[in-house]
């Protein structure tokens, strides 16, 4: 997955990273995934959730 130039390692599955993002917890609470989708889908590249992303992203490359 490449994002904003920043690439997310093999290793790492779309749903162990998302799970991640946002916790264990909050991918089973049906509101919640609908506020992260509308802030993303509102927000696209300035949504909170993007901004996780990349931070995270980072730190997982900047680790290898």
């Amino acid at each position: 997955m490449l994002i904003s130039g920043r690439q997310l390692p093999p290793q790492w599955s779309i749903p162990d990273f998302v799970r991640t993002v946002l916790g264990n917890e909050a991918v089973q609470s049906p509101s919640f995934l609908k506020t992260v989708f509308y802030d993303f889908a509102i927000h696209g590249p300035g949504s909170w959730f993007f901004d996780e992303v990349i931070k995270l992203i980072d730190l997982i490359n900047a680790s290898l």
